[in-house]
């Protein structure tokens, strides 16, 4: 799996939107071709992290994290990129 995490911008805590599943499956959906591989974990109120399998594309990565940055105000992506990790 591959990992990225969103982190507030400019804020204490991450927007409620970036927390809600069903606010971002609203984003994803038609973004990406797979959008309901994408899954969502949340840590408290500070970090969303984003899994996605391994054969996603780049492009669609990338996807992912340009519609959710773009649509929901307050969050951004982790500065170090996406990262792989071992499935849940």
């Amino acid at each position: 799996m591959m990992e990225i995490k969103l982190l507030p911008d400019g804020l204490s805590s991450l927007p409620r939107e970036a927390r809600d599943h069903n606010a971002l499956s609203v984003y994803l959906d038609g973004s990406i071709p797979d959008w309901d591989t994408v899954e969502r974990v949340v840590s408290g109120t500070g970090l969303l992290k984003l899994r996605v399998p391994d054969n996603m594309s780049q492009a669609d990565r990338d996807t992912v994290v340009a519609t959710l940055t773009s649509n929901i105000s307050g969050i951004k992506a982790h500065p170090d990129g996406w990262d792989t990790v071992e499935e849940l």
